[in-house]
């Protein structure tokens, strides 16, 4: 109902959407699967970028749906730098950004999107330690970011000047955003 109310598009600029991901202890991963599939069909599956040993961090809602479909049933716990982000979020009670990631749904733009990731806990109300914090979170209020959709307004000349933006936390990254127009096709 809420995204029913929005224009995402308008209103967020390069949000993909806007999603739930579900905490889930590996030792309740069966029941969460069958528990999924009574709501979502039969062939709900949990995907992941590489198999682990730890809670799986689920994409189960994502609307709208039809754009995001690669993503339901998605573990972004499996892969380490969108791990990273979910347990900070988690750990600190705030809403945290992910590295340059490349999303299921733009498999064909590398390393120019984000996750941002807001922690949801039992009771509503951000626990005032880490300890519960960790104990609380049953999972996340996330939207897809794709950066050339999110800065395309941004009020510049690519005749003037270029600009390039990457992270510079990472060695070797390659830039998540340029107002050059031969980007796209360098980032392929």
């Amino acid at each position: 109902n809420y995204i029913s109310s929005r224009n995402i598009s308008l209103e967020f600029p390069g949000s993909r959407g806007i999603g739930f991901i579900r905490r889930v202890p590996i030792d309740q991963e069966t029941y969460f699967v069958t528990k999924a599939r009574l709501e979502m069909g039969n062939d709900f599956n949990i995907k992941q970028f590489a198999p682990h040993e730890q809670d799986r961090f689920v994409v189960l809602y994502i609307e709208p749906a039809i754009n995001n479909l690669q993503a339901i049933g998605l573990d972004i716990g499996s892969e380490k730098t969108r791990r990273i982000a979910a347990v900070d979020a988690m750990r600190f009670g705030k809403a945290v950004i992910t590295a340059p990631i490349t999303l299921v749904q733009l498999s064909d733009k590398t390393q120019q999107s984000f996750l941002l990731l807001v922690p949801i806990y039992r009771s509503w109300v951000t626990p005032d330690t880490e300890k519960k914090r960790t104990e609380e979170c049953v999972g996340w209020a996330f939207s897809p970011l794709w950066m050339q959709e999110v800065l395309v307004n941004l009020p510049t000349d690519p005749e003037l000047f270029y600009i390039n933006l990457k992270d510079t936390a990472e060695e070797d990254s390659s830039s998540f955003f340029s107002n050059d127009q031969n980007f796209s096709s360098n980032q392929a």
